[in-house]
Protein backbone atom coordinates (compact mmCIF):
# COMPACT_ATOMS: atom_id res chain seq x y z
CA UNK A 1 0.00 0.00 0.00
CA UNK A 2 2.65 2.35 0.62
CA UNK A 3 4.79 1.17 -1.98
CA UNK A 4 1.73 2.55 -4.47
CA UNK A 5 1.42 5.29 -2.68
CA UNK A 6 4.64 6.51 -3.84
CA UNK A 7 3.89 5.76 -6.57
CA UNK A 8 0.94 7.76 -7.48
CA UNK A 9 2.63 10.44 -5.56
CA UNK A 10 5.32 9.96 -8.53
CA UNK A 11 2.72 10.27 -10.90
CA UNK A 12 0.99 13.82 -9.98
CA UNK A 13 4.48 15.47 -9.86
CA UNK A 14 5.18 14.04 -13.43
CA UNK A 15 1.71 15.35 -14.17
CA UNK A 16 2.51 18.54 -12.37
CA UNK A 17 5.60 19.03 -14.20
CA UNK A 18 3.58 18.22 -17.80
CA UNK A 19 1.28 20.56 -16.73
CA UNK A 20 3.88 23.44 -16.24
CA UNK A 21 5.66 22.69 -19.53
CA UNK A 22 2.79 22.98 -21.22
CA UNK A 23 1.35 26.38 -19.46
CA UNK A 24 4.91 27.68 -20.39
CA UNK A 25 4.42 26.61 -24.14
CA UNK A 26 1.11 28.67 -23.83
CA UNK A 27 2.95 31.91 -22.66
CA UNK A 28 6.14 31.38 -25.03
CA UNK A 29 3.27 31.34 -28.24
CA UNK A 30 1.48 34.19 -27.02
CA UNK A 31 4.50 36.48 -26.87
CA UNK A 32 4.86 38.92 -30.13
CA UNK A 33 7.87 40.22 -29.03
CA UNK A 34 11.49 38.83 -30.48
CA UNK A 35 13.56 40.85 -27.46
CA UNK A 36 11.23 39.33 -24.91
CA UNK A 37 11.13 35.98 -26.32
CA UNK A 38 15.14 36.37 -26.08
CA UNK A 39 14.68 37.16 -22.51
CA UNK A 40 12.47 33.90 -21.61
CA UNK A 41 14.31 31.72 -22.63
CA UNK A 42 17.72 33.21 -21.05
CA UNK A 43 15.35 32.73 -17.93
CA UNK A 44 14.87 28.98 -18.68
CA UNK A 45 18.39 28.69 -19.36
CA UNK A 46 18.74 30.03 -15.68
CA UNK A 47 15.93 28.37 -14.08
CA UNK A 48 17.31 25.01 -15.39
CA UNK A 49 20.52 25.82 -13.62
CA UNK A 50 18.34 26.85 -10.61
CA UNK A 51 16.70 23.13 -10.45
CA UNK A 52 19.50 21.06 -11.10
CA UNK A 53 21.87 23.19 -8.38
CA UNK A 54 18.94 22.26 -5.83
CA UNK A 55 17.93 18.97 -6.69
CA UNK A 56 22.21 18.00 -6.59
CA UNK A 57 22.16 19.85 -3.46
CA UNK A 58 19.21 18.27 -1.39
CA UNK A 59 21.03 14.50 -2.73
CA UNK A 60 24.07 15.90 -1.75
CA UNK A 61 23.00 16.58 1.67
CA UNK A 62 20.96 13.41 1.81
CA UNK A 63 23.85 11.14 0.83
CA UNK A 64 26.40 13.38 3.45
CA UNK A 65 23.28 12.56 6.13
CA UNK A 66 23.76 9.21 6.26
CA UNK A 67 24.51 7.20 8.95
CA UNK A 68 28.19 6.45 8.72
CA UNK A 69 31.81 6.55 9.77
CA UNK A 70 32.80 9.45 8.37
CA UNK A 71 30.47 12.09 5.92
CA UNK A 72 30.83 15.46 4.78
CA UNK A 73 28.20 16.51 7.05
CA UNK A 74 29.82 15.13 10.33
CA UNK A 75 32.83 17.52 9.34
CA UNK A 76 31.47 20.75 8.96
CA UNK A 77 27.96 20.83 11.02
CA UNK A 78 27.60 20.53 14.20
CA UNK A 79 24.24 20.22 16.21
CA UNK A 80 22.95 23.11 16.59
CA UNK A 81 23.91 24.77 12.69
CA UNK A 82 20.43 25.95 11.08
CA UNK A 83 18.82 24.26 8.40
CA UNK A 84 19.64 27.60 6.54
CA UNK A 85 23.18 27.22 6.51
CA UNK A 86 22.94 23.10 5.90
CA UNK A 87 21.20 24.40 2.28
CA UNK A 88 23.19 27.27 1.55
CA UNK A 89 26.70 25.05 1.92
CA UNK A 90 24.97 22.37 -0.19
CA UNK A 91 23.95 24.70 -2.70
CA UNK A 92 27.34 26.58 -2.70
CA UNK A 93 29.12 22.61 -3.57
CA UNK A 94 26.27 22.03 -5.65
CA UNK A 95 27.16 25.66 -7.98
CA UNK A 96 30.68 24.67 -7.74
CA UNK A 97 30.24 21.17 -9.56
CA UNK A 98 29.58 23.17 -12.60
CA UNK A 99 32.88 24.78 -12.69
CA UNK A 100 35.23 22.03 -11.80
CA UNK A 101 34.24 21.69 -7.89
CA UNK A 102 35.48 22.92 -5.02
CA UNK A 103 38.15 22.41 -1.88
CA UNK A 104 36.22 23.43 1.05
CA UNK A 105 33.73 19.98 0.73
CA UNK A 106 35.15 17.20 -0.28
CA UNK A 107 33.97 13.26 -0.42
CA UNK A 108 34.52 11.65 2.99
CA UNK A 109 33.33 8.12 2.02
CA UNK A 110 32.49 6.14 -1.01
CA UNK A 111 29.35 6.70 -1.76
CA UNK A 112 30.33 10.38 -1.72
CA UNK A 113 32.91 10.14 -3.92
CA UNK A 114 30.74 8.24 -6.24
CA UNK A 115 27.91 11.10 -6.28
CA UNK A 116 30.64 13.62 -6.65
CA UNK A 117 32.01 12.10 -10.18
CA UNK A 118 28.59 11.50 -10.93
CA UNK A 119 27.68 15.40 -10.32
CA UNK A 120 30.92 16.19 -11.82
CA UNK A 121 29.99 14.88 -15.22
CA UNK A 122 26.82 15.88 -15.11
CA UNK A 123 27.73 19.32 -14.57
CA UNK A 124 30.27 19.20 -16.78
CA UNK A 125 27.21 18.39 -19.85
CA UNK A 126 24.90 20.60 -18.47
CA UNK A 127 27.56 23.35 -18.37
CA UNK A 128 28.46 23.24 -21.77
CA UNK A 129 24.83 22.50 -23.08
CA UNK A 130 23.15 25.59 -21.22
CA UNK A 131 25.68 27.80 -21.86
CA UNK A 132 26.07 27.58 -25.40
CA UNK A 133 22.14 27.77 -24.96
CA UNK A 134 22.75 30.94 -23.47
CA UNK A 135 25.37 32.71 -26.01
CA UNK A 136 23.47 32.24 -28.48
CA UNK A 137 20.25 33.68 -26.90
CA UNK A 138 22.33 36.50 -26.21
CA UNK A 139 24.27 36.73 -29.25
CA UNK A 140 20.22 36.97 -30.87
CA UNK A 141 19.65 39.76 -28.82
CA UNK A 142 22.60 41.62 -29.75
CA UNK A 143 22.00 40.91 -33.64
CA UNK A 144 18.51 42.08 -33.44
CA UNK A 145 19.94 45.36 -31.71
CA UNK A 146 22.94 45.92 -34.15
CA UNK A 147 20.80 44.99 -37.07
CA UNK A 148 19.22 48.42 -37.13
CA UNK A 149 22.12 50.59 -36.04
CA UNK A 150 24.11 48.83 -38.94
CA UNK A 151 20.91 50.09 -41.21
CA UNK A 152 21.09 54.01 -40.06
CA UNK A 153 25.06 53.69 -40.85
CA UNK A 154 24.53 52.56 -44.18
CA UNK A 155 21.99 54.96 -44.95
CA UNK A 156 24.32 57.97 -43.27
CA UNK A 157 27.12 56.99 -45.53
CA UNK A 158 24.83 56.83 -48.63
CA UNK A 159 23.50 60.33 -47.80
CA UNK A 160 26.94 61.71 -47.36
CA UNK A 161 28.44 59.80 -50.90
CA UNK A 162 25.97 62.38 -52.52
CA UNK A 163 26.19 65.02 -50.83
CA UNK A 164 23.13 65.21 -49.77
CA UNK A 165 21.93 68.75 -47.63
CA UNK A 166 21.77 68.29 -44.12
CA UNK A 167 18.22 69.37 -43.78
CA UNK A 168 17.22 67.13 -45.63
CA UNK A 169 19.29 64.07 -44.74
CA UNK A 170 18.04 64.66 -40.99
CA UNK A 171 14.29 64.63 -42.46
CA UNK A 172 15.29 61.26 -44.01
CA UNK A 173 16.91 59.49 -40.89
CA UNK A 174 13.77 60.76 -38.57
CA UNK A 175 11.29 59.28 -41.41
CA UNK A 176 13.31 55.98 -41.58
CA UNK A 177 13.71 55.72 -37.92
CA UNK A 178 9.70 56.43 -37.52
CA UNK A 179 9.12 54.26 -40.17
CA UNK A 180 11.25 51.45 -38.93
CA UNK A 181 9.77 51.93 -35.15
CA UNK A 182 6.16 51.38 -36.87
CA UNK A 183 7.40 47.91 -38.99
CA UNK A 184 8.97 46.66 -35.38
CA UNK A 185 5.31 46.99 -33.82
CA UNK A 186 3.34 46.52 -36.85
CA UNK A 187 5.10 43.59 -38.83
CA UNK A 188 4.48 43.46 -42.28
CA UNK A 189 2.94 40.23 -43.79
CA UNK A 190 5.58 39.99 -46.45
CA UNK A 191 8.07 39.52 -43.77
CA UNK A 192 6.57 36.68 -42.38
CA UNK A 193 7.51 33.54 -44.38
CA UNK A 194 6.30 31.01 -42.31
CA UNK A 195 2.59 32.04 -43.22
CA UNK A 196 3.40 31.22 -46.64
CA UNK A 197 3.24 27.55 -45.11
CA UNK A 198 -0.39 28.06 -43.86
CA UNK A 199 -3.44 26.87 -45.98
CA UNK A 200 -5.32 29.03 -47.49
CA UNK A 201 -8.76 28.92 -45.46
CA UNK A 202 -6.53 29.58 -42.19
CA UNK A 203 -5.32 32.92 -43.69
CA UNK A 204 -8.51 33.61 -44.66
CA UNK A 205 -9.47 33.52 -41.42
CA UNK A 206 -6.40 35.55 -40.36
CA UNK A 207 -7.02 38.38 -42.59
CA UNK A 208 -10.91 38.30 -41.51
CA UNK A 209 -10.05 38.55 -38.01
CA UNK A 210 -7.46 41.58 -39.00
CA UNK A 211 -9.50 43.24 -41.41
CA UNK A 212 -13.18 42.91 -39.90
CA UNK A 213 -13.29 44.85 -37.18
CA UNK A 214 -11.46 48.20 -39.03
CA UNK A 215 -13.98 47.83 -41.49
CA UNK A 216 -17.08 47.05 -39.67
CA UNK A 217 -16.84 50.60 -38.40
CA UNK A 218 -18.71 51.33 -41.36
CA UNK A 219 -22.29 50.45 -41.57
CA UNK A 220 -22.45 48.45 -44.90
CA UNK A 221 -19.16 46.57 -44.06
CA UNK A 222 -20.60 46.07 -40.71
CA UNK A 223 -24.13 44.48 -42.37
CA UNK A 224 -23.02 42.68 -44.83
CA UNK A 225 -19.87 41.08 -42.74
CA UNK A 226 -22.91 40.00 -40.33
CA UNK A 227 -24.76 38.36 -43.65
CA UNK A 228 -22.27 37.09 -45.56
CA UNK A 229 -19.32 36.59 -43.42
CA UNK A 230 -18.19 34.30 -46.30
CA UNK A 231 -17.90 36.81 -49.05
CA UNK A 232 -16.09 39.23 -46.58
CA UNK A 233 -13.69 36.80 -45.47
CA UNK A 234 -12.44 36.40 -49.10
CA UNK A 235 -12.71 40.28 -49.16
CA UNK A 236 -10.50 40.90 -46.54
CA UNK A 237 -8.14 37.78 -48.05
CA UNK A 238 -8.06 39.34 -51.80
CA UNK A 239 -9.19 43.12 -51.47
CA UNK A 240 -7.81 44.55 -47.98
CA UNK A 241 -3.93 45.46 -47.16
CA UNK A 242 -2.74 47.98 -44.62
CA UNK A 243 -0.10 50.45 -45.88
CA UNK A 244 2.00 53.45 -43.68
CA UNK A 245 2.29 56.82 -44.80
CA UNK A 246 4.59 59.22 -43.58
CA UNK A 247 4.08 62.56 -42.25
CA UNK A 248 4.10 64.81 -45.35
CA UNK A 249 3.05 62.10 -47.99
CA UNK A 250 0.10 62.83 -50.73
CA UNK A 251 -2.10 59.88 -50.20
CA UNK A 252 -4.11 61.34 -53.36
CA UNK A 253 -4.50 64.82 -55.49
CA UNK A 254 -7.64 66.30 -56.50
CA UNK A 255 -8.34 65.49 -60.18
CA UNK A 256 -6.85 62.46 -59.64
CA UNK A 257 -8.28 59.34 -61.37
CA UNK A 258 -6.78 56.57 -59.09
CA UNK A 259 -5.39 53.26 -60.56
CA UNK A 260 -6.60 51.33 -59.17
CA UNK A 261 -9.13 52.69 -57.34
CA UNK A 262 -9.02 52.29 -53.61
CA UNK A 263 -11.19 53.06 -50.20
CA UNK A 264 -9.07 54.33 -47.39
CA UNK A 265 -9.86 53.94 -43.88
CA UNK A 266 -7.76 55.54 -41.08
CA UNK A 267 -7.05 53.91 -38.17
CA UNK A 268 -4.34 55.98 -36.85
CA UNK A 269 -2.62 59.22 -37.53
CA UNK A 270 -3.78 62.60 -39.07
CA UNK A 271 -4.40 63.55 -42.06
CA UNK A 272 -5.41 67.11 -43.78
CA UNK A 273 -8.34 66.89 -46.75
CA UNK A 274 -8.54 69.91 -49.14
CA UNK A 275 -9.82 70.78 -52.31
CA UNK A 276 -9.45 72.97 -54.78
CA UNK A 277 -11.91 76.25 -53.24
CA UNK A 278 -9.15 76.16 -50.76
CA UNK A 279 -11.52 74.00 -47.81
CA UNK A 280 -9.39 72.08 -45.53
CA UNK A 281 -10.37 69.24 -42.74
CA UNK A 282 -8.40 67.12 -40.39
CA UNK A 283 -9.48 63.52 -40.78
CA UNK A 284 -7.98 61.49 -37.17
CA UNK A 285 -7.47 57.93 -37.25
CA UNK A 286 -9.73 55.28 -35.36
CA UNK A 287 -7.14 54.37 -33.46
CA UNK A 288 -9.00 50.47 -33.51
CA UNK A 289 -12.12 51.83 -32.33
CA UNK A 290 -14.72 50.83 -34.63
CA UNK A 291 -17.13 53.64 -33.62
CA UNK A 292 -15.06 55.84 -34.44
CA UNK A 293 -13.68 54.51 -37.80
CA UNK A 294 -12.99 57.26 -40.33
CA UNK A 295 -13.10 56.19 -44.24
CA UNK A 296 -12.52 57.87 -47.65
CA UNK A 297 -13.00 57.40 -50.91
CA UNK A 298 -16.16 55.06 -50.75
CA UNK A 299 -17.39 55.71 -54.12
CA UNK A 300 -14.28 54.13 -55.84
CA UNK A 301 -16.13 50.79 -54.79
CA UNK A 302 -19.49 51.81 -57.09
CA UNK A 303 -18.57 53.94 -60.13
CA UNK A 304 -15.73 54.91 -61.74
CA UNK A 305 -14.14 58.36 -59.63
CA UNK A 306 -12.25 60.98 -59.76
CA UNK A 307 -10.88 62.66 -56.66
CA UNK A 308 -13.06 65.87 -55.52
CA UNK A 309 -9.64 66.73 -53.36
CA UNK A 310 -6.13 65.88 -52.69
CA UNK A 311 -5.20 63.96 -49.39
CA UNK A 312 -1.68 64.77 -47.27
CA UNK A 313 -0.55 63.64 -44.16
CA UNK A 314 -0.19 65.07 -41.13
CA UNK A 315 1.51 62.71 -38.73
CA UNK A 316 2.57 59.15 -39.31
CA UNK A 317 -0.77 56.92 -40.62
CA UNK A 318 -1.65 53.79 -41.07
CA UNK A 319 -4.35 53.33 -43.54
CA UNK A 320 -6.66 50.11 -44.50
CA UNK A 321 -6.86 50.17 -48.18
CA UNK A 322 -9.81 48.02 -49.79
CA UNK A 323 -9.06 47.68 -53.75
CA UNK A 324 -12.19 48.75 -55.72
CA UNK A 325 -11.53 46.40 -58.42
CA UNK A 326 -11.01 43.29 -56.48
CA UNK A 327 -14.15 43.90 -54.05
CA UNK A 328 -16.48 44.17 -57.19
CA UNK A 329 -14.77 40.74 -58.55
CA UNK A 330 -15.38 38.90 -55.51
CA UNK A 331 -18.93 40.14 -54.83
CA UNK A 332 -19.76 39.82 -58.29
CA UNK A 333 -19.00 35.94 -57.52
CA UNK A 334 -21.59 35.17 -55.27
CA UNK A 335 -25.40 35.09 -55.24
CA UNK A 336 -27.15 37.40 -52.73
CA UNK A 337 -30.80 36.23 -51.61
CA UNK A 338 -30.89 38.58 -48.68
CA UNK A 339 -30.27 41.78 -50.12
CA UNK A 340 -28.32 42.67 -53.18
CA UNK A 341 -25.48 45.08 -52.84
CA UNK A 342 -25.99 46.83 -56.32
CA UNK A 343 -28.94 47.98 -54.44
CA UNK A 344 -26.94 49.97 -52.19
CA UNK A 345 -24.75 51.43 -54.71
CA UNK A 346 -27.36 52.28 -56.97
CA UNK A 347 -28.42 54.29 -54.29
CA UNK A 348 -25.17 55.44 -53.46
CA UNK A 349 -24.26 56.94 -56.61
CA UNK A 350 -28.04 58.21 -57.43
CA UNK A 351 -27.35 60.43 -53.97
CA UNK A 352 -24.60 62.13 -56.04
CA UNK A 353 -22.24 64.82 -53.78
CA UNK A 354 -24.67 64.08 -50.68
CA UNK A 355 -23.28 60.78 -50.30
CA UNK A 356 -19.28 61.86 -50.59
Amino acid sequence: TTSRAIRVLRMLRLLRLLRVQRAMRHIVERIRSDAVKICVDIAKIVLIILGFTHLCACAWYGIGNQEADETWVAKHFVQETSLSERYVLSVHWSVSQLTGGMEEVVPCNLSERVFSVLALLLGFLLTAVLVSSLTSEITRLQIASNQNSLQFSVLRRFLADHCVSTRLAVRIQRNARRTLKWQQRNMNEAGVELLRLVSEPLRRELHFEIYSPILAGHPFFSLYIEDFPHVMRKVCHRSASMHLVSAGDVVFSAGEMPNPPKMYFVTSGILEYFTTHGRRDTIHGSNGHASESTWLAEAALWTRWTHRGGLKARSDTRLCEVDAQSFQHIVGEFDHVAWDPRLYATRFVGLGPKAL
